[in-house]
């Protein structure tokens, strides 16, 4: 079942209506995931486990999470006793840890199984099971594997890339025809391979695609996105981007600009660069920087906040609808900007680095 009450000119699309799990912190407006080995993450110390995952070091070493922090982590390989700690410092963020069945899973693990491979109840336990489909399974597969294994959410694994979201497409028309799965949430976990021929922009550009395409039709509840060839650190910042632009996860400014012509009234490049430099620290904002007032207030309907030339040397300002300052001039006009945030309760300061 979808939400019927999304609206994405309001920045909001509906979506399934899902049960998300309390011992799980997943996010409800779209999970990131990512993936390490156990032989990685024991090789990290504590700053490197959050330059990796994203996570804040405070001065006084306490770890929490940011706006581009990872939500789950899958671990893969036998888990060695510094792995081990730093799953634990994970969970004690709390950031989700998700592993294969293991002797040694401190509480709070997720475990993860095949959904192919269950076929007996499934002990419950703290953080308890995600289930792994390929897509191809039947209604009735499901349905059994979801009963025998009361999964806190799934995850899609397709095999291959090749039709992804037909497949993707005829698995979540399965789940919302079995009643213990329809209100799961899912996590799309597609990975790319390198191919002859293929640029990063490539790789980027097809996955894009695919997870957006589903994304935007309220398929799926989050993402682990796997590529050969691209870092862990631009997947992730990638993830969170395409959250964003699939009108799900808020996680930094949006900046909406004109493409620029002839009656542009002042260097759109650099003023977009001065507005991201004291405003980008604001998720959840939208501002529009429009070189004009003739097309400008339209095509930034969706903005928060609009900065549009409205002379030479002079600037307005909006609210949303609706020109609040007038031909402020130009070199002041950034000020302006981030005073009319300000009075607007939408500004917080910058977070200092802590080391």
């Amino acid at each position: 079942d979808v939400q019927k009450d999304g609206r994405r000119r309001e920045g909001q699309v509906a979506r399934r209506e899902c049960n998300f799990p309390m011992d799980v912190p997943l996010n409800v407006d779209g999970s990131v995931l990512t993936a390490v080995t156990a032989a990685e993450l024991g090789g990290y110390d504590t700053k490197q486990l959050c330059d990796r995952f994203g996570l804040r070091l405070r001065k006084d070493g306490d770890v929490q999470k940011d706006w581009k922090s990872v939500d789950a982590v899958v671990v893969n390989g036998a888990l060695t006793p510094k792995a081990v700690a730093n799953i634990k410092a994970l969970l004690d963020v709390p950031v989700g840890v998700l592993c294969p069945p293991s002797n040694n899973l401190p509480d709070g693990v997720t475990v993860m199984l095949e959904a192919s491979a269950v076929a007996a109840p499934v002990p419950e336990r703290v953080g308890g099971c995600a289930l792994v489909f390929s897509g191809g399974e039947s209604p009735a597969e499901i349905a059994k594997a979801v009963a025998n294994a009361k999964p806190r959410f799934m995850l899609l694994k397709p095999k291959s890339q090749d039709g992804v979201t037909f497949l993707a497409r005829r698995f979540f028309a399965n789940i919302a025809a079995c009643e213990g799965a329809k209100a799961i949430p899912v996590m799309l976990w597609f990975r790319y391979l390198a191919a002859a021929g293929m640029t990063e922009d490539d790789i980027v550009i097809k996955s894009s695609a695919d997870f957006g395409s589903l994304f935007v039709d309220s398929f799926g509840e989050g993402m682990l996105w796997e590529a050969e060839g691209l870092t862990t650190e631009h997947l992730i910042e990638s993830s969170f981007n395409l959250l964003q632009a699939s009108r799900m996860r808020i996680s930094k400014t949006e900046f909406i600009s004109c493409p620029s012509c002839g009656r542009t009234l002042f260097n759109l490049q650099d003023t977009t660069a001065k507005i991201k430099a004291r405003t980008g620290h604001l998720p959840g904002v939208r501002i529009a920087v429009m070189g004009c007032i003739v097309n400008g207030p339209g095509e930034m309907a969706d903005a928060d906040f609009g900065y549009v030339g409205s002379g030479v040397g002079k600037v307005d300002l909006y609210v949303k609808y609706d020109c609040v300052k007038r031909a402020i001039n130009s070199e002041n006009a950034v000020d302006a900007l981030v005073g009319l945030i300000k009075e607007h309760g939408r500004w917080t300061d910058p977070a200092e680095a802590e080391e």
